[in-house]
C-alpha cells in the first residue's frame, strides 16, 4: 500500500502568520493556485481514495484534487489539526507576550503540554493516530494508493507514528501543498507493518526545488 500525505494550500491565516488549529481560514489566492497545480499533478498519480480533514482549507485543497481527478473527498474529523484554543489567530510574538515560554514547551513535543483552552499534545496524538489507523484498516494489505489531505502538525504526527512509533508534531516544517510519500508492506497493523519513507514535503509539482532527506532518515521505519 502507498500512502500520500498532502498539506493544504496556503490559507489566509498562513498569509498573515497567524496560528491556526481548528479555525476555518479559507485558502488565499496563492493557496488556490497551489491547490490547482496539486490537482493537475494528482492526475498523473492514480489513487483509490481521498481522505481529508473537514476544516475548510483542507477541504478546498481536496476539492481541487477532486476537480482534476473525479475522486470525491471523504472528510474525517479525526484528521483535524491540533486544537490550539486561546492561541487561535495569534502570531508567535503575540503568544510569547501573553504566555512567556509556552511556545518552547509546545515545540518540545512533551505530550503533557496542554494549550490554554485547547488539546494536550497527548490527546492530539491519540486522536490523530486513531483516525489514521481507521483509514489504514480499510486499505492496508492491498496495492492501493491512498491520499490524505491534512495539516502540518497532523502530517508530522502521522509520519513519525508510522516511521518509528514515536509521535512528534514538530519534525520540521512542511510546505503548503507538499506531498509526503510512504510505502507500507508486511502484515497490516501497528506492530507488524513495515514502513519506507520515499519523500517528505516534496513541492516539485509547484515548481519548487526538492531537497530530499539523507537516506538514513528517509528510509527509517518500523521493523515488521
Amino acid at each position: 500500500m502507498e500512502l500520500l500525505f498532502v498539506r493544504h494550500g496556503q490559507s489566509m491565516a498562513n498569509l498573515s502568520d497567524q496560528l491556526q488549529g481548528w479555525g476555518d481560514s479559507p485558502l488565499s489566492p496563492e493557496g488556490e493556485r497551489e491547490a490547482a497545480l496539486l490537482g493537475q499533478y494528482m492526475k498523473t498519480v492514480p489513487f483509490l481514495a481521498l481522505y481529508a480533514s473537514p476544516l475548510r482549507r483542507a477541504m478546498q485543497t481536496a476539492g481541487a484534487i477532486t476537480a482534476a481527478t473525479g475522486v470525491p473527498p471523504l472528510p474525517r474529523p479525526g484528521l483535524k489539526e491540533m486544537h490550539i484554543g486561546s492561541l487561535e489567530g495569534l502570531t508567535i510574538p503575540e503568544v510569547e507576550a501573553h504566555w512567556p515560554g509556552l511556545m518552547g514547551q509546545w515545540m518540545s513535543g512533551n505530550p503533557s503540554v496542554r494549550l490554554p483552552g485547547g488539546e494536550s499534545l497527548a490527546a492530539f496524538y491519540a486522536r490523530i493516530t486513531r483516525a489514521l489507523e481507521a483509514v489504514l484498516s480499510r486499505h492496508e494489505g492491498s496495492d492501493n494508493r491512498i491520499v490524505i489531505v491534512a495539516h502540518g502538525g497532523a502530517i508530522n504526527a502521522m509520519f513519525t507514528y508510522l516511521r518509528d512509533g514515536k509521535v512528534n508534531s514538530w519534525v520540521q516544517g512542511i510546505g503548503n501543498c507538499s506531498v509526503t510519500q510512504l510505502v507500507l508492506t508486511g502484515h497490516p497493523g501497528p506492530s507488524t507493518r513495515r514502513v519506507e519513507a520515499l519523500r517528505f514535503g516534496d513541492m516539485t509539482h509547484l515548481g519548487k526545488t526538492y531537497e530530499p532527506w539523507a537516506a538514513a532518515e528517509a528510509v527509517a521505519g518500523k521493523a515488521g
